[in-house]
């Protein structure tokens, strides 16, 4: 069994697929590491929010990975506090409420996790994305007031973080048709 704070499954929603034809990506999923930590991973394919449960998956060394729906995560963090994740001979529970994992494999998340590369040309963002990216670290920290402090970009993909070192989300940058320096409109004349 696990224990799994509610807020940061709400901030794992708010990067997941909605009634996407890739199924697997309609889902939160969760990933024990050897360390012991909890892995919590949601992606669309255009951003993706990672967190880490330091020691969250250590009392149950038989949980490897799950992927929940969405709509069992959505039921099960209306409340506050911590819901359960737990398991016996198939038959699986998030809170009190009971769910077959989706079944599927999830993608190899880490090599979505960009590398800062300065001499990257310029891209541009979908600042829909970086607002949900936002709002899903202060779900996660609990920080209603907290601001991203860290803003690191390649030439393709881009990771947004904040001051808490166990979450950060990607967000993959809009195609780039070859411009890659914009003009501004017109030039605005001198006042009278």
């Amino acid at each position: 069994m696990l224990t799994i704070p509610v807020h940061k499954l709400k901030a794992a929603l708010t990067h997941c697929a909605v009634h996407d034809i890739r199924y697997y990506l309609n889902g939160v999923y969760l990933e024990a590491a050897e360390s012991g930590d909890l892995h919590i991973i949601a992606t669309d394919g255009h951003r993706m929010l990672c967190g880490r449960i330091p020691n969250g998956a250590a009392n149950a060394p038989d949980f490897k990975s799950v992927i929940i729906p969405s709509d069992t995560v959505k039921l099960a963090v209306k409340g506050k506090g911590d819901v359960e994740l737990a398991w016996d001979a198939g038959v699986w529970r998030l809170g009190t409420y009971l769910f077959k994992p989706v079944d599927g494999v999830f993608p190899p998340w880490r090599r979505a996790i960009p590398t800062l590369d300065l001499a990257a040309p310029p891209t541009d963002w979908d600042y829909t994305y970086l607002e949900s990216a936002q709002t899903a670290l202060r779900l996660w920290t609990g920080h209603k007031t907290m601001t991203v402090r860290k803003l690191d970009c390649e030439g393709n993909s881009c990771v947004v973080a904040c001051f808490d070192p166990d979450v950060f989300c990607v967000v993959v940058a809009l195609r780039n048709y070859g411009a890659t320096v914009i003009e501004p409109p017109f030039t605005p004349a001198a006042a009278r």
